[in-house]
């Protein structure tokens, strides 16, 4: 074998070698790339609460909401440890399951009237498991109980001597401190 036959063959295994390569790294780039606008368009489903005060009283709203791009279908809601509301001592969306939920969807149930009278403490863990199509998916969320001993309210009652502005603009003022 000449020279030049051996720079020619060289020449061609090289190519070959690069072609490969750039296909193998075509599908590696195809597929992360893929992977990438699924978690972009994905649901997230996440579970939270919130305080709502309402003239003297602050009211414990328990909520799920979808974040996502996307809806999904809520497989199942669990507590650990078991989580109750406190108005009429029952578990919290016990027939959620099988329930639609759109993109930028929320339900929302009030979980308690009074948020400072509460009996639960420590760290309670929710697994929220929903399916879009074919996919499966799972959050684990972690609500700290004691978390409502740093939170401050202005609690008022209006007496008889309040003017409806000035209930008009305490109502506005909480209603600007939930957009915060």
């Amino acid at each position: 074998m000449t020279t030049s036959e051996l720079i020619q063959l060289s020449a061609t295994i090289v190519g070959i070698i690069t072609s490969i390569t750039a296909v193998i790294i075509s599908i590696v780039s195809l597929k992360q790339t893929q992977k990438s606008i699924e978690e972009a368009n994905r649901p997230y489903v996440v579970v939270y609460r919130d305080y709502i005060q309402v003239l003297g009283n602050v009211q414990e709203y328990f909520i799920i909401k979808n974040f996502g791009k996307t809806g999904a279908i809520i497989d199942s809601l669990d507590f650990d440890p078991v989580y109750k509301e406190s108005i009429r001592g029952k578990d919290i969306f016990p027939n959620i399951t099988s329930t639609f939920i759109a993109p930028g969807q929320s339900i929302s149930t009030v979980v308690s009237h009074n948020a400072f009278q509460g009996e639960r403490e420590g760290v309670i863990q929710v697994t929220v498991q929903y399916h879009s199509g074919k996919k499966h998916y799972s959050e684990v969320i972690t609500l700290n109980e004691d978390l409502i001993n740093d939170l401050a309210f202005s609690k008022t009652n209006p007496s008889k001597n309040t003017t409806v502005q000035t209930i008009i603009a305490k109502a506005t003022q909480e209603i600007l401190r939930r957009r915060l």
